[in-house]
């Protein structure tokens, strides 16, 4: 399968979301927004309130070959790491241990 790692960023300054999923991007995104106007809690939806949700947009960072959800959550918790979006996050130990052979 094929997993797709994202960043949703603010046009006009330095917030940054990162994300993963299956889908494409248009209906992820498209995902967000709902999400957004039913007011569940994530943290990028702070700043849809905030700045307006009309000035993010989201943006493919890298496609993997994985063998599974759990597979692709390392890399999303790698770039997570690397670029320490609003969503960063302590490394999950027993994810790398569990499917860093298979990396």
């Amino acid at each position: 399968m094929i997993g797709k790692i994202y960043k949703i960023i603010h046009n006009q300054s330095n917030i940054i979301y990162i994300g993963s999923t299956f889908n494409d991007l248009k209906g992820r995104f498209a995902q967000h927004k709902a999400d957004y106007k039913r007011k569940h809690n994530i943290s990028i939806y702070e700043y849809f309130e905030r700045y307006g949700i009309e000035n993010f947009k989201i943006i493919l960072i890298k496609e993997y070959e994985v063998i599974d959800r759990r597979h692709l959550e390392v890399y999303e918790q790698l770039w997570i790491n690397k670029l320490k979006p609003i969503n960063k996050a302590p490394v999950v130990e027993f994810l790398l241990k569990e499917v860093g052979s298979k990396l």
